[in-house]
């Protein structure tokens, strides 16, 4: 009969209680310091099966002291946060699935609005808004005036602008 055995209930839960402080104050998570009071309860019996102990209480605060800088360590060494992953907001930087059905319909009305443009006027808008190239080289490439690439270019956007509301009011 060890030590531990002689201990009555109140005795054992008060041992547990400061071991489990113990380990709390010397940076063991306080969800795993139970696990690691019954780890040194565990060391400690295998100890004094064949070993005579002469401060049973100083040997366990000893080796919780051991294992809680084994358990920083480990921590330290394996990146494990102590806060369970269920409390982590996670932020998902992608849009929510309706934003990119919004915007895949949108594209659509654009695409529609596109196609109903003549196509020096698309070709023109196209140039300009989407590839950036300046409208005095829009005007060389078709053979026609900066006025008319001017001119095309308000009158397209504003068909393409009318386009996508009226189809958007629509639908």
């Amino acid at each position: 009969m060890t030590w531990i055995d002689a201990l009555d209930a109140e005795g054992a839960k008060a041992l547990t209680a400061r071991l489990t402080g113990l380990a709390v104050r010397t940076g063991v998570a306080a969800q795993d310091a139970p696990d690691l009071v019954q780890d040194a309860f565990g060391k400690f019996q295998r100890y004094a099966v064949n070993n005579s102990v002469e401060n049973p209480e100083g040997m366990l605060r000893r080796i919780v002291v051991n294992l809680a800088i084994d358990y920083t360590r480990a921590r330290r060494r394996n990146r494990i946060s102590p806060i369970p992953v269920e409390d982590y907001d996670i932020v998902d930087k992608n849009p929510l699935p309706d934003a990119v059905l919004m915007g895949r319909q949108r594209l659509k009305l654009i695409e529609a609005a596109f196609a109903a443009l003549d196509p020096l006027t698309a070709a023109i808008i196209r140039e300009h808004r989407i590839e950036g190239i300046k409208l005095a080289e829009v005007a060389k490439r078709h053979g026609v005036s900066l006025s008319t690439v001017e001119k095309r270019l308000a009158k397209g956007l504003k068909q393409l602008i009318d386009r996508v509301h009226k189809a958007a009011s629509e639908g």
